[in-house]
């Protein structure tokens, strides 16, 4: 009974990282994008220097 237990933690801490993961990679995108808007309006340097 407790490797089923050990089982469903790992299974459970494995699928919350990949979550985690996915929203790293969310993120990570969404500020890639942003600035390559930046750059290409030319205010990238401003940005910057906020």
């Amino acid at each position: 009974m407790r490797q089923l237990y050990f089982l469903i933690f790992l299974l459970f801490t494995s699928i919350s990282s990949a979550q985690s993961k996915e929203v790293l990679q969310q993120q990570f995108d969404q500020q890639i994008a942003e600035t390559t808007q930046l750059a290409k309006n030319g205010q990238l340097q401003e940005a910057i220097k906020k």
